[in-house]
């Protein structure tokens, strides 16, 4: 109806695109539909455009992995902040993908002066509680526990916990999920593992 190339359909493609990569489990679908989208919007609108950059974000998000090269959302986020400002919701989101993409690297200490920036930006802009938020501080519990600081890792777990439980109930899978990580952090814990230190590696 509206041709490959309209704003409707790059529109559409965007939108499915976390469906088919987080509850569809088809990732290499959803790169190529917001592949498609991204370069559809940057030819339209500009690569900077905020549409062009939420599919950007997108990208990042679902290509993040042990071969992304650690500036690969760097670039993203720069343009961000410069096109819609710091604290923007869309550039929290790319913040939480560079983070992300830079722990699933083992790029770990360049990440959590990140992911702590996206936390407090996301409270502020969100709410302690909202979704956002807890997906912020969940990764947070991720890099704190893998550079071995897992009393600050399990803190931050129970907060997503508790939250969670609150909000959504004990009986919802995000929830059930961030129960069993808080498990795995006091485990660390429990077992004597807790340095207070991070472990060494690339700096910020």
């Amino acid at each position: 109806m509206f041709g490959a190339s309209a704003v409707e359909t790059l529109e559409s493609c965007a939108g499915l695109s976390p469906v088919l990569a987080w509850v569809l489990d088809r990732k290499d679908e959803a790169v190529a539909l917001v592949g498609r989208a991204v370069e559809g919007r940057t030819a339209l609108l500009g690569p900077t455009h905020p549409s062009t950059l939420i599919a950007r974000t997108y990208l990042l998000e679902f290509t993040a992995g042990p071969g992304t090269h650690p500036d690969a959302g760097a670039a993203l986020v720069a343009d961000c902040r410069g096109e819609v400002g710091p604290g923007h919701p869309i550039t929290l989101d790319a913040e939480l993908n560079h983070g992300f993409a830079l722990v699933t690297a083992g790029r770990q200490p360049r990440a959590l002066p990140l992911v702590r920036n996206v936390v407090s930006g996301s409270e502020h802009t969100y709410g302690i509680e909202h979704p956002k938020t807890l997906a912020a501080r969940s990764l947070l519990s991720r890099v704190l526990g893998e550079l071995g600081r897992f009393q600050e890792a399990a803190e931050q777990a129970e907060l997503v916990a508790d939250a969670r439980t609150r909000v959504l109930g004990a009986g919802h899978p995000w929830t059930q999920w961030s129960l069993d990580r808080l498990a795995e952090r006091q485990r660390d814990v429990d077992g004597g593992r807790n340095t207070g230190a991070e472990v060494q590696g690339e700096t910020p």
